[in-house]
């Protein structure tokens, strides 16, 4: 908490915020400053401004840094489902995923044949869907922010557009053509990295596929000039541990392999203990302190907890159907055994089940008020009852 008094406004929070991302960045914690950017560019404004501007082309371009690491699937926040439409000139699939809801179009006007396109509806724009929706604005950011952004920043949308295709030809096009851009934003460092992302991308995409392939399969398949720069590429993949690999130096094969951790070694255990232990630091807590096991299970149908503590849940409803104690539940059937026994022959069954019930259930019963039970018998039409 800042106890200095001075002239603060929003210009230093925007300023706080962006030199976060760039400091991280710089650092390669390329998810939180992409966290800290998107904090930049959402904060309420009523105009863009320059550092606003600034922040979302950084966004973009460690935005697609993170889509290279990331590529085991999709990344979307839940099953893709929808229904072949055809609209004139597009082809493609209507789909719901999670929270994003949109179409997916195989070709388009200006669009490469083959490419998965998302079509927003906003704004009729065309998104490519390869991990993540590039460079999207969050919801919740701020109208002028989604309506003015986008104009400004035409290049680095460009250079997003062509990384989703996963051709680095088109990458390096936008590259070559704004080249006197990026360097004047400062950004072209950024911009190689995107580059080498989208060439450790495709490598990744070749161990989903293939068992072994040669270094110049590799080199052509995600269009790296030479073999020797496809080697370069893999062992560095290696070392970061993004994939698991072999070279055979003599042939030149290279063979992709599945993750060799066994998960039985005690570092091993121990790492997974401690991301157990942070998991479990932010999942919602139970209560603290002496409470009944009926309480316990009212505060978890309440807070939605059940999926979160399924084990538990069916726990507590068994409790708390069952009786206190033996005792209880003795005294709860010799009281129902009398009375069966005392009164079967006077008494039909509808009406001996429900006094076992009262009997079972006396503390309910003890809270009743006899005098609006007899008001409400007497308010009732006289009827002939059969005891």
């Amino acid at each position: 908490m800042l106890t200095q008094r001075g002239n603060y406004d929003v210009k230093h929070f925007l300023l706080y915020y962006y030199y976060g991302g760039m400091i991280y960045t710089a650092i390669k914690n390329y998810d939180r400053a992409q966290y800290f950017l998107r904090v930049c560019i959402t904060t309420p404004a009523l105009a863009v401004s320059h550092i606003m501007l600034e922040a979302f082309k950084k966004y973009i371009l460690v935005s697609l840094i993170l889509e290279g690491k990331h590529t085991e699937s999709w990344g979307c926040p839940g099953a893709v489902t929808g229904v072949l439409v055809t609209c004139s000139a597009v082809t493609g699939v209507l789909v719901t995923c999670g929270t994003v809801t949109g179409m997916l179009v195989t070709c388009g006007p200006s669009r490469a044949a083959g490419d998965l396109w998302y079509r927003h509806g906003h704004a009729g724009d065309l998104w490519c869907l390869t991990g993540v929706l590039i460079g999207k604005i969050p919801k919740y950011a701020s109208l002028v922010v989604t309506r003015f952004i986008k104009p400004l920043s035409q290049v680095y949308w460009d250079l997003g557009q062509a990384f989703a295709t996963n051709c680095p030809d088109k990458v390096c096009g936008v590259i070559n053509k704004n080249q006197e851009t990026f360097t004047g934003d400062q950004n072209m460092g950024l911009v190689k990295q995107c580059l080498s992302a989208l060439y450790k991308k495709n490598i990744q995409r070749l161990t989903r596929t293939f068992l072994t392939l040669s270094l110049g399969d590799v080199a052509n398949r995600v269009q790296l000039a030479t073999p020797q720069e496809a080697q370069k590429y893999i062992l560095n993949m290696i070392d970061d541990g993004e994939i698991h690999a072999s070279i055979n130096q003599r042939d030149g094969m290279v063979v992709f392999l599945d993750n060799p951790e066994r998960y039985n070694s005690p570092d091993m255990m121990a790492q997974l203990d401690k991301e157990c232990d942070e998991f479990c630091s932010t999942l919602p807590s139970l209560p603290s302190g002496a409470i009944t096991a009926l309480q316990l299970l009212s505060y978890i149908h309440n807070k939605q907890l059940k999926e979160l503590y399924p084990n538990l849940w069916i726990t507590l409803r068994i409790v708390c159907t069952l009786p206190v104690t033996v005792a209880s539940a003795e005294r709860s059937f010799s009281k129902l055994k009398l009375i069966k026994t005392y009164l079967r022959s006077s008494m039909g069954q509808n009406r001996l089940s429900g006094l076992s019930i009262i009997s079972i259930n006396q503390e309910i019963g003890k809270q009743l008020t006899y005098d609006e039970v007899i008001n409400d018998f007497a308010s009732n039409k006289a009827r002939r009852q059969k005891f």
